[in-house]
């Protein structure tokens, strides 16, 4: 009994998900470097002393009284719960957590889809070039743990037809009232719903349709978390902030540098080139076969992060598993 406990501990995967949070506890550094922290942890003391939270701005001298909702309440109480608790180093503490958390993930998603530990673990270290955009307290983090929980359930239902689609609902009213990136999920069943629709093959591109049971319970399980959008303090208001924050708020997407377009001239754009390379030389030169949906989520992820330099983390959880399956090859 012992020895076998002593070795799933002292495992091969167990070896290489230490190396991977190793390598995530040096890309984060020693400091708490993001400046919205503080807001958030101001917003945070105001909920949990007032038991509400503000309809208006409270804090800004130009724009005081102006209508505004705090669109990322629930995500905010865990790093005030840990500033309480011990100040920097709790926040500090509490995003290496979350991102040693996001980073397993990966690897644990990479590995699942190939079926190649070692393939997995080089991907998955690779990604965390283009993951370190968001290395710092941010609440987006929250959102890309939702989003990998997502996509393990759909690659699981796609592949054998069956999972816990139940889980999807409670996820969608948890991701709502932490971060906006709950849209990226929609667009992720959707891909997969459609990808669905059809079958057949195309060159070196595969399709495989629903069954009529399947694509009725996935369309039961996305109705109920459209539902579950709803179920927040803001109602329709939250739902819709999204979309507000691409078409309406402007001003806010043209001067934040997170926001922008990737520059192939600087370190991160390398990064994104030799990305871009391995997928086009792994599409020419190894057997692989695509699925759909994967090509679908491929061009989401290169859209996304190529448009705006944020979501290059959003690139990484999708493509791992397509860059391990071409490296396996």
């Amino acid at each position: 009994m012992l020895r076998s406990t002593l070795s799933r501990i002292f495992s091969f995967p167990v070896m290489l998900a230490s190396i991977v949070s190793f390598w995530v506890y040096v890309g984060a550094g020693y400091s708490v470097w993001d400046a919205d922290i503080w807001w958030h942890l101001r917003m945070a003391e105001y909920l949990i002393a007032n038991g509400a939270m503000p309809r208006v701005d409270i804090f800004s001298y130009t724009t005081n009284a102006h209508p505004w909702m705090n669109h990322e309440w629930l995500s905010e109480i865990p790093f005030f719960l840990a500033w309480k608790a011990d100040g920097l180093m709790g926040i500090y503490l509490t995003f290496v957590f979350i991102l040693i958390v996001i980073m397993l993930g990966i690897f644990y998603y990479a590995a699942r889809e190939c079926g190649n530990m070692k393939a997995a673990f080089i991907v998955t270290c690779f990604s965390l070039f283009l993951t370190v955009v968001s290395f710092g307290p941010r609440t987006i983090l929250f959102g890309y743990i939702f989003l990998l929980i997502l996509l393990l359930i759909l690659s699981r239902f796609r592949s054998t037809g069956d999972a816990p689609l139940w889980v999807l609902p409670p996820l969608y009213c948890i991701w709502i009232n932490t971060h906006g990136s709950w849209l990226f999920g929609m667009i992720m069943i959707g891909i997969f719903i459609v990808s669905g629709l059809v079958e057949g093959s195309w060159g070196r591109i595969d399709a495989v349709r629903w069954t009529p049971a399947q694509l009725r319970r996935l369309i039961v399980a996305t109705a109920a978390s459209l539902a579950a959008l709803f179920v927040n303090p803001f109602t329709y208001e939250l739902v819709f902030y999204p979309f507000n924050l691409a078409f309406v708020q402007k001003l806010n997407i043209a001067y934040v540098d997170e926001w922008a377009s990737v520059d192939f001239n600087d370190p991160r754009g390398k990064v994104v080139f030799i990305l871009l390379a391995g997928i086009i030389l792994g599409s020419l030169f190894s057997r692989y076969r695509w699925k759909l949906h994967e090509l679908l989520l491929a061009a989401f992820a290169l859209y996304a992060g190529l448009k705006h330099i944020r979501f290059l983390f959003l690139a990484a959880i999708l493509l791992a598993p397509l860059l391990s399956k071409m490296l396996g090859e």
